[in-house]
């Protein structure tokens, strides 16, 4: 019968065209669910399967910065435009006086331990002085002959014994002195019991309580000389040594002025 056939197959094609459908249906509803997916993935507020931020462990650990609206594109960052905190321990923005900003190897002058130089004494002498030298006596220097007078075996008249005195122990051969006018000549020659080192040191101490310097100057026939100077004076005293003791000579040129 040609009606009972064509039902059938009509009844048949039914089936598959409507498992077509749905085929098609879940596919297209597939297809628009993965790329739903793949925008909400690739957006920045999706999720998905992103690798886990370096250094936390796995676990990524995200916040979110705000918009910055209103900013210029090449604006900076307001923790940056606004520059360093006051409380901010960089080198650039900490105190130069703050001690914690030196090296911990070099102490600064505030340091425990570091002690200022003391101020030096204004009124205190100087390093190395002798301080205020004494003041040396007068010289007692007789007025000059208006000739040249000597003697023999004494002292002649005349003869300065306040500057250049001649000790108990020694005995005159000869004296004389002169003057031309501003100055006194006297010289004594005499022979002494005591050691040319005894008669040296006794002229020394004797002229250097008047205030005379003295230099040791050379000397002939194995003696020894030493010249003695103060100002306008000037005391030459030689010795050297004799079989009984010693033989000294002392030339002066005294300024009668004192």
């Amino acid at each position: 019968m040609p009606e009972a056939d064509d039902g059938t197959a009509r009844g048949e094609a039914h089936p598959r065209r409507a498992a077509l459908i749905r085929l098609a249906a879940a596919v297209a509803i597939g297809a628009a669910i993965g790329v739903g997916l793949f925008v909400w993935a690739g957006s920045p507020g999706g999720g998905g399967d992103r690798p886990a931020a370096e250094g936390t462990g796995g676990a990524e650990t995200r916040t979110e910065a705000p918009a910055d609206e209103g900013r210029p594109a090449d604006a900076p960052p307001d923790d940056v435009a606004d520059g360093p905190s006051p409380d901010d321990g960089s080198a650039d923005g900490g105190d130069p006086g703050d001690p914690g900003d030196s090296d911990g190897d070099e102490p600064g002058a505030n340091s425990p331990g570091i002690e200022m130089a003391p101020e030096p004494d204004p009124s205190a002498p100087p390093p190395g002085s002798v301080g205020e030298l004494p003041p040396r006596p007068d010289l007692e220097i007789p007025a000059g002959p208006d000739m040249p007078v000597s003697e023999v075996d004494g002292l002649v008249d005349g003869f300065p014994v306040e500057v250049i005195a001649v000790a108990r122990t020694a005995t005159v051969l000869s004296s004389s002195v002169s003057s031309d006018g501003s100055r006194l000549h006297a010289s004594v020659e005499a022979t002494d019991s005591r050691s040319v080192a005894e008669v040296m040191d006794g002229y020394t101490g004797l002229l250097g309580e008047l205030g005379f310097t003295w230099t040791v100057i050379g000397a002939t026939d194995g003696g020894t000389a030493i010249s003695f100077t103060r100002e306008g004076h000037m005391v030459v005293v030689s010795a050297r040594p004799e079989a009984e003791g010693s033989l000294f000579t002392v030339l002066g040129i005294l300024d009668e002025a004192g």
